[in-house]
């Protein structure tokens, strides 16, 4: 689990009713080793994650970052396994992926969607992400407690690129944006 999670619910009970388990993260339908990562040592699966990432080249650049975190690379190998990018339990031979709503209940209109299931909330400091971006980060998760999640997401862009940049770019930056979105 990343530092930025708080458990709310005991988990030794799930962790011992499956062999592993993982997470999905509710914005990107993505498998999230930081909302929670439980298996045996040695587990093969992990370490074919850990083989492949170590066996990286890196390259500074933001888009090879952006490719190459750890949950991509997690992701992609369960997709090959027959993992689907959809918010929902899911049984990939001894993993089990269990929904958002039990390590990323986001925001929502009112604070988090805190269920029966949900065991952590993580607040996503992401101290390693550059200031325009921890900034945007930030200023959705405050939002959305009042106008529900993707509204936050959408009107902290706008804010952001505004604060952050010159019009014009903040123009170039949002319709680029916008361009990405529709494809």
């Amino acid at each position: 689990m990343d530092l930025g999670s708080e458990l709310i619910k005991d988990i030794r009970g799930l962790v011992a009713s499956y062999k592993c388990i993982s997470a999905i993260e509710k914005s990107t339908c993505t498998v999230n080793s930081g909302l929670f990562l439980s298996c045996k040592k040695h587990d093969s699966l992990a370490g074919e994650v850990l083989s492949k990432y170590d066996a990286l080249e890196y390259v500074d650049s933001d888009d090879f970052r952006s490719k190459h975190t750890v949950n991509e690379m997690f992701t992609q190998l369960l997709m090959e396994k027959g993992f689907q990018k959809k918010d929902e339990k899911q049984s990939i031979g001894k993993w089990t992926i269990l929904p958002s709503d039990c390590f990323n209940p986001l925001y929502g209109i009112g604070g988090f969607h805190i269920k029966k299931n949900t065991y952590s909330i993580h607040q996503y400091t992401a101290s390693w992400r550059e200031p325009k971006e921890r900034y945007r980060d930030q200023l959705t998760h405050r939002l959305a407690f009042y106008v529900g999640h993707r509204t936050g997401e959408v009107l902290s862009r706008l804010i952001t690129e505004f604060k952050f940049e010159d019009m014009d770019d903040a123009f170039k930056n949002l319709f680029s944006k916008l361009a990405n979105h529709h494809r």
